[in-house]
Formats: C-alpha cells, structure tokens, sequence
C-alpha cells in the first residue's frame, strides 16, 4: 500500500489536482471572508464560467432540457448563495462546507486511486467507487471530529450536517458526471489542470449550496 501511496502522490495527476486544489480552495474562501464586492466579483465571474461551459455541453446533448435544468440550478445556486452572505453572517458555515467538500473530494480520489475496487455508477462515472466514497467520507468525519474535539468553537454545525452536506456533495458530482456522459465528454472543459472544466471542480459545491439556499430561504 506504501508502494502504491507514494506513486500516486508523485503521479502528475496528483500534483496537477493538488496545485488547482491550493489556488482553488483560497480563491473560494477568500471573498466569503472579504464579503461585499470581492464577494460579488468572484463568484460571478465563476459563475460566469460555469454557464459557458453548460452552454458548450448543451450543444452536444439530444435532451437540453437536463441541462437548461442544470444551469438553472447553478445561477440560483451561486446568487442566492451571494445574498445569503451579504444579507445573514453565516462565513464560517459557508467555509466550513467548502473545506468538507474539498476534503471528502481529495480522501475519496486517494481511496478510489490506492484500493480500487467496485465502481458505483460504472455508465455514469468510472472514477467512483465505493472504496473512495467510504474512505472519502470516514475521513472527513473524523477530521472534523478530531478538530471539533479540540477547538470547541469551531463545531458550529451538528455531525449529521456534515454527513448531510458530503452525500449532497456526492450526488452533486454524480448528476454532473450524467450530464457530461449525455454529452459524450469527459470533462466540462480544460482550464484546469488536473480537474477539466468549472463544472467539474464546482459541481459538488452547486448541489450543496443551492440545497443550504434553500434551507435559509425556508427559515
């Protein structure tokens, strides 16, 4: 397993997604801290490009419709997202999902890559499977755990949140993974090493925040 560990962490692909993942990751907590306009001008410009790119994939589906779904669903996703943070100081929530998410996604590409294993949607992705959802999921859980026990004020949400927030998450990036399949690509675009498109680095991040979107709009 050492063997196996120590190729994929000096694999080019590990050191692509692992260098987007470090400009990525700040980019995104960044303006949730700034608020205001750095806030607005982020997010709207990665909104900007997650909609060109549902626009290229649409012209290569037969059923539109999914993705017209799909691009609704990220606009009012990312805006409402916006007005959340300017309107309600919920930063360390926001980046307490993010951080989830890029965990659960970094553990479950390492778990799927060393042990293998049955592929859960083998037509939809070939990249899933259920060795990497499970270690992607106990690892974050634990983390969060491990933190949480030692700084007590960083546990602002329950552990069933976090569970709740990695199985969104995971059905995020699944219903993203058909909408490419649909269209007969791999990935959504290239402007990221290592991960593709927009699409596919934020399609996780979409699913939860439209689902948390509507979760504040409901109280």
């Amino acid at each position: 397993m050492e063997n196996k560990l120590s190729k994929l962490l000096s694999s080019d692909t590990f050191v692509k997604r692992l260098s987007s993942a470090v400009i990525i990751v700040p980019v995104m907590i960044v303006p949730v801290l700034l608020g205001g306009l750095s806030l607005m001008f982020i997010y709207l410009m990665l909104l900007a490009f997650v909609v060109g790119e549902i626009i290229q994939v649409t012209k290569s589906i037969h059923h539109k419709i999914y993705a017209y779904i799909y691009l609704f669903v990220s606009v009012i996703s990312i805006i409402f997202f916006i007005i959340i943070l300017i309107s309600i100081d919920v930063r360390k929530l926001f980046i307490l999902i993010i951080i989830s998410i890029w965990l659960f996604d970094t553990f479950s590409y390492l778990g799927g890559s060393i042990f293998k294993g049955k592929k859960i949607f083998p037509k939809i992705s070939k990249g899933k499977t259920y060795s990497g959802f499970f270690i992607g999921l106990i690892m974050t859980m634990m983390l969060y755990f491990l933190i949480s026990s030692y700084f007590n004020s960083i546990q602002i949400i329950p552990y069933y949140t976090i569970l709740a927030i990695i199985i969104l998450a995971f059905i995020g990036d699944i219903i993203a993974s058909l909408l490419k399949r649909s269209a007969l690509i791999k990935d959504s675009g290239n402007l990221i090493p290592g991960h593709g498109g927009f699409i596919d680095r934020l399609d996780s991040f979409i699913f939860v925040f439209f689902a948390v979107d509507i979760y504040f709009l409901l109280i």
